[in-house]
């Protein structure tokens, strides 16, 4: 009987890797949507009256933005 699976032993020393790839992604993510929540209201309220768009359409830039991070 032959194990079809990957084990932990059969990473091909990528181990350390891939620890690092997801530390640097779900770090670069949690930073993001924190810049995104500090900064977001203050934006918000300069763009409004400069950018004469309505509220929703700058509600809908940011989020699109936000997903382009």
């Amino acid at each position: 009987m032959s194990k079809s699976h990957r084990t932990a032993e059969s990473d091909g020393g990528f181990g350390p890797l891939l620890l690092l790839m997801n530390l640097w992604c779900y770090g670069s993510l949690l930073l993001w949507t924190l810049f995104a929540i500090l900064f977001f209201p203050l934006v918000f309220a300069l763009c409004l009256p400069f950018l004469r768009w309505s509220a929703d359409r700058l509600v809908r830039w940011f989020i699109w933005l936000y997903g382009r991070g």
